[in-house]
């Protein structure tokens, strides 16, 4: 079978990291693999050894005639989108709009197209809340098409609707344990130290956005940096590539500020550290921990706050907000909800969140709750009963989805579907 995967994100990796262990996942059956990235991604795509075809924006109209060599070279017997949310948005924001490109374009090959749903979209009302006041209305093609694949995490582990969950990677970041000193040693973490893993991504630091948006981006890193501040003394924090100014100003003897990681350098990193804080719930890096049997947490925002009435609700519904968060919360509003900082997302995440088990193997704490998070962090990395609590809870989640469906089973199910011989 000859697969091709077109992963259009013009900002970070994660959804071609998905591609590629979908790949990974089918070495040694008779499947052949060639992608379609933009040139920020090539080089993760020649890394792991498959062929590829680059898209940059600059060419235009010219992206038709680009895919109509790619059919042709590559003679796909299934097309995988990965993922349905980022085609939609590289097209509407960097070739739609000068060129009249549709994002589903790719259909007109008379070829199965096969979506990966990281956000479980058929059960959203297909309005994408970016902030408050504003919400994007979203194309629902995905609903015409007979499957999606889930990968799981972040996915619930059950089918439903057309949407087949998989398991997202058979692979782990562990490490053995002279491996795992040995990187240690090298971030000059002692055996006492806990080291903390606090990822931020470019988008996550956008250069022009909604004023919100920008507001959040620049503000919570702020509130990040003081919780970081109060974790015990021999607690070591690694950050990877640039960083808001207020995470620099961290104490020089227990922050890393490293360069961009290559595959391996990162994962080892992961395999290293005693635990994760993101601000997101399906980021890469807390789901990687998970699967590592690392413990992780992540926090969001589940109480908007734009006036003095706000602030006092939150107050009530908090058991009492810390001077430093009532300080931050008057000097940033209006503070919106979120949980995909610095983006809102709140509504939008809903269907994927609620009754998934994935909760329950990942700590979590509102972000206005400086106590939830500073003890909920320390407790994490330093209690033993919170660790095997946490552990226990993994363990209950890892057996459950060993039972979900990997990558070789879901393209069996698409040929099915798509009656493809």
């Amino acid at each position: 079978m000859r697969l091709l995967y077109i992963s259009l994100t013009s900002s970070e990796s994660g959804e071609v990291m998905i591609a590629l262990n979908f790949a990974r996942q089918l070495a040694g059956e008779d499947v052949r693999h060639h992608f379609v990235v933009p040139p920020n991604l090539a080089a993760k795509v020649a890394e792991n050894g498959h062929p590829y075809t680059v898209l940059d924006p600059a060419v235009g109209a010219g992206a038709r005639g680009l895919f109509d060599d790619v059919i042709n070279q590559v003679r796909p017997d299934l097309i995988i989108v990965a993922d349905y949310f980022t085609h939609m948005v590289f097209f509407d924001y960097h070739l739609e709009g000068e060129h009249g490109l549709d994002p589903w374009f790719i259909m007109d090959y008379g070829i199965p197209v096969l979506p990966i749903d990281i956000w479980e979209w058929e059960n959203t009302d297909f309005s994408l809340d970016i902030t408050a006041g504003l919400a994007l209305p979203m194309d629902k093609r995905i609903l015409d098409m007979p499957m999606h694949l889930r990968p799981v995490p972040t996915g619930k582990p059950t089918a439903s609707g057309a949407g087949y969950p998989y398991l997202l990677t058979k692979e782990t970041d562990r490490l053995s344990a002279r491996r795992r000193a040995e990187v240690r040693a090298g971030l000059s973490v002692s055996g006492s130290d806990r080291l903390l893993v606090v990822p931020i991504s470019n988008w996550q630091q956008p250069e022009e956005s909604h004023p919100t948006v920008g507001r959040m981006a620049r503000r919570v890193p702020d509130l990040i940096a003081h919780y970081l501040r109060r974790l015990p003394a021999q607690t070591r924090f690694v950050f990877v590539g640039s960083v808001p100014d207020s995470i620099s100003a961290l104490p020089a003897e227990q922050t890393r500020i490293l360069p961009h990681q290559s595959a391996e350098d990162y994962s080892a990193l992961l395999g290293a550290c005693d635990g994760t804080l993101v601000l997101n719930p399906p980021a890469t890096t807390l789901v990687r921990a998970l699967l590592a049997d690392l413990p992780g947490m992540f926090v969001t925002n589940g109480l908007p706050v734009e006036d003095e009435k706000d602030l006092e609700r939150a107050d009530r519904e908090l058991g009492g907000l810390s001077p430093k968060v009532r300080e931050w919360i008057t000097t940033s509003m209006p503070v919106p909800r979120f949980r995909e900082w610095p983006m809102s997302f709140h509504t939008f995440m809903e269907p994927l969140l609620s009754g998934n088990p994935y909760l329950d193997a990942v700590a979590h704490n509102e972000i206005l709750d400086e106590r939830a998070v500073v003890e909920g962090l320390t407790a994490l990395l330093y209690d033993a009963p919170t660790q095997e609590r946490l552990a226990a809870a993994r363990a209950t989640y890892l057996e459950r989805i060993a039972q979900v469906p990997d990558a070789a089973e879901a393209v069996a199910e698409a040929a099915r579907r798509f009656n493809i011989s």
